[in-house]
C-alpha cells in the first residue's frame, strides 16, 4: 500500500472599486487593478449612460439633499425615528451562475462558501467583525454598527421552502459589466422582496457592483420601475466568501468577503469615501463624520495616510484597500444606511423587511445535512477510533434530534440516535460516534435520517461516504520508497472519495507514481501517507521527493504537506507544497522533464512516531508523476545519479564527504589508504541509506590517496587527490 501528501499554492490579485458612484440609481463597481494600464473600472461609463437615460444630473442633487437632512437629523435624535424594534432582517437570494462544474467547483461554489460570505456581512454591519480592534484609535468615537440581520431566504415567491440558494447554469461562460441585464435575467426573485446576489464569472476585471437606491421624490419617480429588474448586487466567484471559514479558491486580496461588504454598503445608499470628485474643495460622500479624501486608497498602507489636510479613513469599508485592512463604518454612514432603510420614498428597501421571504412556509421545515465526515482520517492505526460528522440543520425549527445510519463496507447497517442542545437554522454540529475496527481498508456511507423525530424535506444532501485504511506498519529512518514493483507495504495511498487515486506507470526511473487529474473532481483528494517513522533521536530531518508535471495554464496542482504525531488520529499542516509544470512535454521518459523538491522538517525532530502526508488535489489539469521519495536523519544529501552507489567529494576543511544511495539500509565500511597501502581511516556505519558522512583527515601530505567502500556485498574504490593540511 502506499500513503502520501503534497502541497499547492495560492491565488493572486489587487483591488480597485469603481469611479463615480451618483447617488440616483448607481452601478458602484470594484475591479481588480491590473500590472498594465487596464480602465479600472467601467462604472463611469454605465453611470453617464444611466444619466443619459435620467437627462438630468440634478436630480441626483434633490436625492441627496432628502437623505442628508434626514441623517442629519436622524444623529440628532440618537437613532430613534426607527419604524421597527428588533434587528432589521434582509432576506437574500444567492443566484449561483455557473458553467456546468459540480457543486464547489470553479464558479458552482459550495453552499458553504454562501454561509462564509452571509456571515462575513452579518458580523461587518453588526461590528462584531474579529478585526474590528484594528480601528485606529483616532477613529474609534466615530466607528458605528447597525443592528441588522442578512438572513438566506426561507421562503420562496411560490412559497415554497429554500435555503436561499439559487443554482443556474449560465447562457455564456462569464459577463461583462455591459452584460448586467443577460446576467441578471439568468435567475431572479422580486426585487421588492429579496436581496438578489448574483454570484458569476466577471471577464472584465470587476469583481463587483451593486445598484443604488432610487427614490419616489419628486422629480425622480419616472425612472425607478425600469430598473427593478437589475436591482441587486453581482460578486465574481472568487471574491465571495472568506478564506478564514474553508479552503475557497479566492483572490489572495480578496479573500475575506469584503467585497460584498463594500457592494452592500452601495446598495444601502453609500457612496465611496472619497465621494468620486478628486477635488478635496468640492469631494463629498454625503457622511459628515468621514474625512475627506480626494483619492481611492488601494494596497494595505501603514497608518497614519494624510489626504485633503485630513488622516485618511483608509479602513473604511467603503474605500479600495485589501479586505484584511478593512474593518468599519462610521455612525454617519449607517445613519444614511438606515434613513434608507426606513424611508417610504425609497422602493425596493424598506419592503425588504415585511418580506415573506423571511418566514418559513407553514407547517414547519425538518432538513439536515450532512457536510462532512471529519474522521477516520484517510489512514491510520487506531482500531478504536471515532466516526466524526459535521451536521447542518437547515430546517426552520431548531434541531435537537437526528438518527445516523453508517456501514463499513457491504456490512450490515449500524444506526444511533443522537440528541443534543438546539442548533439555530443554518447552523453547525459536530456528532462524534465510537468506531472499532480491524486492519484493512474501509468505505463507510454514512446518512443522516429523522430530523427532530420526522421526515426530511430534502434527503439529497443527507449521505456521504468515505474510505480510510487502518494499518500499523512502522520504519526506521532515514528510509526511501522508489515504488518499484508492486506498491510498497510500508506506504498507503488513498482517496478518500474513491476518485482517481495514485497509480503506477512507467517512467525515466523504471517506475514512478502518477496522480491521473485530468478528469479528476476537485471535491476528490489523493493522499499518500508514510508509515509511522522515529525521530526522537534527530535534531533534523528533511524530505526530497522528484516530480513530472507538464505545464498547465489553466489549473493549479494543489498539495499540502501534513503530519500526524498520534499514528494518524489527527493530522496537522506543515505547509503548502508549490508544484509548477516542469516541462511543456508530456513525456517523462526524459530526465530533463523531472525536478527534485526539498522540504525541511526538523520541526518534527524528537517526535516519537510521526507519520507524513502528502494530500493532493487538481482539477483538470495534467498527470502529476512523484518518485524517489527520500527522509533524511539529517541534512538532506546532494543528489548523485540513481544508479551510483557512492558520491565522494573534499570539504574545505581539508577532509572528505560521503554521501551514500544505496539500495536498503545496511553497515557500510569506510576506508582511507596512502599509495603504500597505509590505512589512514577506517570507519564502520550503520543503518546507512541515503546518509552524507564527513570525515576529517588529520597530518596528511598533498597526493594521491585511495577511498575504498564495502557496501551491497561488493567494493567500491577510487583514487582522489587530498591537498595536505
Amino acid at each position: 500500500m502506499i500513503h502520501a501528501a503534497n502541497p499547492g499554492q495560492m491565488l493572486l490579485t489587487l483591488r480597485a472599486i469603481a469611479l463615480p458612484l451618483l447617488c440616483l440609481l448607481i452601478v458602484a463597481s470594484w475591479p481588480i487593478a491590473t500590472i498594465n494600464a487596464q480602465i479600472r473600472c467601467a462604472t463611469t461609463e454605465q453611470t453617464q449612460a444611466l444619466f443619459d437615460r435620467i437627462q438630468k444630473q440634478e436630480k441626483k442633487e434633490i436625492f441627496e439633499r432628502a437623505i442628508e437632512q434626514k441623517s442629519i437629523a436622524r444623529l440628532q435624535a440618537n437613532g430613534q425615528q426607527r419604524t421597527q424594534t428588533g434587528p432589521y432582517q434582509i432576506p437574500v437570494v444567492v443566484h449561483i451562475i455557473h458553467n456546468g462544474e459540480p457543486v464547489g467547483i470553479g464558479t458552482n461554489i459550495s453552499d458553504e462558501q454562501v454561509f462564509s460570505q452571509i456571515r462575513v456581512l452579518n458580523e461587518d454591519f453588526k461590528r462584531l467583525n474579529s478585526d474590528a480592534s484594528q480601528t485606529p484609535a483616532v477613529f474609534l468615537p466615530v466607528a458605528g454598527s447597525i443592528d441588522i440581520e442578512f438572513v438566506l431566504a426561507r421562503q420562496s415567491p411560490d412559497g415554497q421552502p429554500t435555503n436561499g440558494i439559487v443554482r443556474k447554469q449560465g447562457s455564456k461562460s462569464g459577463f461583462r459589466m455591459s452584460e448586467e441585464t443577460l446576467l441578471k435575467s439568468e435567475s431572479i426573485w422580486p426585487t421588492e422582496d429579496y436581496l438578489n446576489i448574483w454570484v458569476c464569472r466577471m471577464t472584465d476585471d470587476v469583481v463587483g457592483y451593486a445598484q443604488f437606491p432610487v427614490s419616489n421624490l419628486q422629480g425622480l419617480e419616472e425612472y425607478q420601475n425600469e430598473i427593478a429588474s437589475t436591482d441587486g448586487v453581482a460578486v465574481a466567484y472568487d471574491a465571495f466568501g472568506s478564506i478564514e471559514d474553508g479552503n475557497f479558491t479566492l483572490l489572495t486580496k480578496f479573500n475575506r468577503g469584503r467585497t460584498l461588504t463594500h457592494e452592500v454598503g452601495h446598495y444601502f445608499g453609500l457612496r465611496h469615501i472619497w465621494g468620486d470628485d478628486g477635488n478635496c474643495n468640492t469631494t463629498t460622500d454625503y457622511v459628515a463624520d468621514t474625512p475627506k479624501q480626494n483619492d481611492d486608497t488601494s494596497g494595505c498602507p501603514s497608518h497614519p495616510q494624510t489626504s485633503c489636510s485630513n488622516t485618511k479613513m483608509f479602513q473604511n469599508f467603503m474605500d479600495y484597500t485589501n479586505d484584511v485592512c478593512m474593518n468599519l463604518f462610521t455612525a454617519g454612514q449607517v445613519a444614511r444606511m438606515e434613513i434608507i432603510l426606513n424611508d417610504d420614498n425609497v422602493p425596493r428597501r424598506k419592503s425588504l423587511l415585511s418580506s415573506l421571504g423571511l418566514v418559513a412556509p407553514p407547517g414547519g421545515q425538518q432538513n439536515v445535512a450532512l457536510r462532512e465526515i471529519i474522521s477516520p482520517w484517510p489512514v491510520s492505526c487506531a482500531t478504536e477510533n471515532v466516526l466524526k460528522l459535521r451536521i447542518q440543520n437547515l430546517g426552520s425549527d431548531p434541531l435537537t434530534f437526528v438518527q445516523v445510519a453508517y456501514q463499513l463496507n457491504s456490512g450490515a447497517i449500524t444506526n444511533v440516535q443522537k440528541i443534543f442542545s438546539p442548533v439555530a437554522t443554518f447552523n453547525y454540529l459536530d456528532l462524534s460516534i465510537p468506531l472499532t475496527v480491524n486492519q484493512g481498508t474501509y468505505t463507510i456511507s454514512v446518512t443522516l435520517n429523522l430530523p427532530n423525530g420526522g421526515a426530511d424535506s430534502n434527503p439529497n444532501d443527507n449521505t456521504l461516504t468515505k474510505s480510510f485504511i487502518i494499518d500499523d506498519v512502522v520504519d526506521e529512518m532515514p528510509t526511501r520508497e522508489r515504488f518499484e514493483g508492486l506498491f510498497n507495504e510500508k506506504w498507503a495511498a488513498i482517496n478518500p472519495q474513491d476518485g482517481d487515486n495514485w497509480s503506477l506507470t512507467p517512467t525515466f526511473y523504471n517506475q514512478s507514481l502518477v496522480f491521473e487529474a485530468l478528469d479528476t473532481d476537485q471535491q476528490s483528494t489523493t493522499w499518500l501517507v508514510s508509515p509511522q517513522l522515529d525521530f526522537s533521536n534527530l535534531t533534523e530531518a528533511n524530505l526530497r521527493f522528484d516530480w513530472s508535471l507538464q505545464t498547465n495554464l489553466n489549473n493549479d496542482i494543489t498539495s499540502e504537506l501534513l503530519y500526524s504525531d498520534d499514528c494518524g488520529l489527527h493530522y496537522v499542516a506543515l505547509g503548502n507544497i508549490a508544484l509548477d509544470g516542469t516541462t511543456n512535454s508530456s513525456s517523462v521518459i526524459n530526465e530533463e522533464n523531472w525536478e527534485s523538491k526539498v522540504i525541511n522538517i526538523s520541526a518534527l525532530a524528537t517526535e516519537p512516531s510521526i507519520r507524513l502526508a502528502l494530500k493532493t488535489s487538481a482539477y483538470l489539469n495534467n498527470p502529476l508523476y512523484l518518485d524517489n521519495i527520500e527522509l533524511y536523519a539529517g541534512p538532506a544529501s546532494p543528489k548523485i545519479p540513481i544508479n551510483d552507489l557512492v558520491a565522494i567529494y573534499p570539504t574545505q576543511e581539508g577532509g572528505l564527504n560521503l554521501t551514500f544511495n544505496v539500495a536498503e539500509k545496511q553497515t557500510v565500511v569506510f576506508s582511507v589508504y596512502d599509495i603504500t597501502g597505509k590505512v589512514l581511516v577506517k570507519n564502520v556505519a550503520v543503518n546507512t541509506l541515503n546518509q552524507t558522512y564527513t570525515y576529517p583527515l588529520y597530518d596528511v601530505n598533498t597526493g594521491i590517496y585511495v577511498v575504498q567502500i564495502k557496501a551491497d556485498n561488493q567494493y567500491y574504490s577510487q583514487k582522489i587527490f587530498i591537498e595536505g593540511r
